[in-house]
C-alpha cells in the first residue's frame, strides 16, 4: 500500500512526510523503503527534483511485494476481494436491476442465472479500477483532515465516499447509454434514481475495501479478504432489499415481492 498526499501545508503533511515541509507531492511505502518527493520550491523554478533512496521507484515499486509468497502479496488479496464482491453483484444484484430498475441485456450470450457470462469478467476489471481510485482519494482526505479531529475527519470522509459513490454510479450509467444491447424502461429515472440505487454497492465497498492492509502492521490473509468481501456482499444485499421494500420499482413492474433472483 502507498501513501499519497498533495498539499502545501506543513502541518497536514508533517506525519506523512516525516518533517519534509513545503512538499507538493510525497509518495511512499509504509516502511519508507521507497519514496518520491517533489518540492514546491523546485516546481517554482520549473525543475522537479526526485529523491529516491535505495531502490528505484518506477517499475521497481513492487519489488518488496515480489519477494513475498503469492498469497501474501497485496494485489492478490485485493483481487480476491474484488472477485468475490463482483461475483455476488452479478449473480444476485443484477436481478434488482432487471425487476426494480427496468434494465435488460438483449445480446445473445451464454448466461449464468440469466446474467451474461462476459459481465462477470468485465465487472472485475472496472470494479478494480473504481476501488483503486477510491483508495487513493479516501487516503488523501484522511490525511488532509487529520488535524481537524476524529469526528470532523470521519464526516468529511463519509461525505466524500457518498459523492464518489454516486458519481461513479452515475457516470457508468451515463457512459453505457450508447451500448445498444443494454436498455432501460425509463432512461431519465435510471440516470438519477437508479444511479443512487447502484451507488449503494459503493457506499459499502469503498470504505471496506480501503481497510485491506491500510495499517501496515495489520496483515490480512486471503481467507480474511474472502470473508470480508462476503460480509460486504451480505450488507449490500440487505440494503438493496430494504430499497425494494421501502421504495420499490422505479418503473411499472409486475414484480410482486419475494427474492428478486428467484
Amino acid at each position: 500500500m502507498y501513501l499519497f498526499s498533495c498539499n502545501f501545508s506543513p502541518s497536514v503533511l508533517s506525519t506523512a512526510t516525516s518533517g519534509r515541509t513545503g512538499c507538493l507531492l510525497y509518495l511512499a511505502s509504509p516502511d519508507s523503503t521507497n519514496c518520491l518527493l517533489i518540492s514546491k520550491n523546485t516546481i517554482q523554478k520549473n525543475t522537479i527534483q526526485i529523491w529516491l533512496n535505495a531502490e528505484k521507484l518506477g517499475v521497481h515499486m513492487l519489488q518488496a511485494d515480489r519477494e513475498k509468497p503469492l498469497q501474501d502479496r497485496y494485489w492478490v488479496k485485493a483481487n480476491v476481494w474484488i472477485a468475490v464482491f463482483s461475483f455476488i453483484g452479478n449473480y444476485f444484484w443484477t436481478h434488482y436491476f432487471y425487476k426494480l430498475l427496468g434494465a435488460s441485456y438483449t445480446f445473445p450470450a451464454h448466461r449464468l442465472n440469466d446474467v451474461p457470462l462476459c459481465l462477470f469478467l468485465m465487472t472485475h476489471a472496472y470494479f478494480s479500477f473504481y476501488h483503486a481510485i477510491a483508495n487513493v482519494s479516501i487516503r488523501f482526505f484522511q490525511h488532509a483532515t487529520q488535524r481537524f479531529g476524529w469526528i470532523s475527519q470521519n464526516v468529511v470522509v463519509a461525505l466524500w465516499i457518498f459523492v464518489l459513490s454516486y458519481s461513479t454510479a452515475f457516470m457508468e450509467t451515463l457512459t453505457i447509454a450508447n451500448f445498444p444491447y443494454y436498455s432501460f424502461v425509463d432512461r431519465g429515472r435510471m440516470y438519477t434514481v437508479g444511479s443512487l440505487f447502484y451507488a449503494i454497492y459503493f457506499f459499502v465497498s469503498f470504505p471496506l475495501f480501503y481497510r485491506i492492509e491500510e495499517n501496515p502492521r495489520e496483515k490480512w490473509t486471503i481467507s480474511q479478504c474472502t470473508m470480508d468481501s462476503l460480509a460486504a456482499g451480505m450488507l449490500v444485499t440487505m440494503l438493496l432489499d430494504f430499497w425494494k421494500l421501502g421504495v420499490g420499482s422505479i418503473v411499472s413492474s409486475s414484480f410482486e415481492g419475494g427474492l428478486v433472483w428467484i
